[in-house]
């Protein structure tokens, strides 16, 4: 990651692009700092980096609730309005427990490795998924989505014995599911910071397979290319496509 020479913030793509991308190099900048920091400790093997991280992570944060952030562009300043359904902590909180997770464990974990990490950091592996799951053990019917997180509510379903662990794997420090439609039903189920169980899987062209087709629908969505694969869609139609990878 680069800085600008000019105005010194990082992914910058020229002083003249929209105001939303202002505001999202500010936001990045600010992920690549601590993830910075937090490299820096783990080389030098502070032992006490967890309570200087949650020193850090204790911080006043309602400047970057706002409904409105101030923003400079040109000799003017100006207000951004955001969507009162983003929360800037909680996402940016997110962004650093995976990176956490990501430097101080994933270096250590195995093909096949039973992990256990908080379900709110675990991205989706494609942009759309199908609402009925693949058929098993020679099923007549499919089970759909909101059966499996009915029967979950209801401790029909157990997580683990019932429904299968999800798959997961490292790209680029961010952790992605190869299990789109079981994260889904889970992340209707529990709180974005409850741990859960996953199978750590390393890099292969199923996942690679997947991200092909995820960016494919992202572009086709108008999504962003920071868009983060912490939301998915569900779509009827959603079939695998025949990527080469």
């Amino acid at each position: 990651m680069k800085a600008c020479k000019k105005c010194k913030e990082v992914t910058c793509i020229g002083c003249y692009e929209t105001k939303c991308n202002k505001l999202r190099r500010k936001y990045y900048k600010l992920k690549w700092i601590i993830e910075s920091y937090i490299e820096k400790l783990f080389k030098e093997k502070v032992n006490d980096h967890e309570e200087n991280w949650d020193n850090w992570k204790n911080n006043n944060w309602d400047d970057w609730n706002n409904k409105e952030y101030e923003c400079e562009w040109g000799d003017e300043q100006e207000y951004i309005e955001l969507k009162e359904s983003f929360n800037f902590e909680k996402e940016t909180i997110k962004d650093i427990d995976e990176i956490m997770i990501c430097v101080s464990e994933g270096s250590n974990w195995k093909e096949c490795d039973k992990i256990e990490i908080p379900i709110g950091i675990i991205r989706y592996s494609q942009r759309r998924i199908n609402p009925l799951f693949q058929s098993r053990n020679g099923e007549l019917f499919r089970n759909h989505i909101n059966d499996v997180i009915r029967g979950l509510k209801n401790k029909e379903i157990v997580y683990g014995k019932d429904l299968p662990i999800i798959e997961v794997v490292i790209k680029e420090s961010k952790i992605y599911s190869m299990d789109n439609r079981r994260l889904y039903c889970l992340k209707e189920i529990f709180e974005s910071d409850e741990k859960i169980y996953c199978k750590y899987r390393k890099d292969n062209k199923n996942f690679q397979r997947k991200r092909l087709q995820a960016e494919y629908e992202r572009k086709s969505l108008g999504d962003g290319e920071n868009f983060d694969y912490r939301s998915v869609v569900i779509d009827m139609y959603a079939r695998g496509k025949e990527f080469v990878v």
